[in-house]
């Protein structure tokens, strides 16, 4: 996105967050998620609880 001149926001992280869940990609999940907090980004809590069953091994800790 960045290459275009936009950059990301919640809801860009969030529809990417929410789509490495459903498919199974937890270690991508993560490293979304440490990166949205080093961008000072949190994410959508609905996100976070409707992705729940796929998404139950993901953390920001690293």
């Amino acid at each position: 996105m960045s290459e275009f001149g936009c950059s990301p926001d919640n809801v860009s992280y969030d529809t990417i967050l929410d789509v490495f869940c459903k498919k199974g990609r937890l270690n991508e999940a993560r490293d979304l998620l440490l990166d949205m907090k080093n961008r000072g980004l949190l994410p959508n809590r609905n996100k976070v609880v409707e992705g729940g069953g796929e998404c139950d091994g993901v953390d920001d800790k690293g």
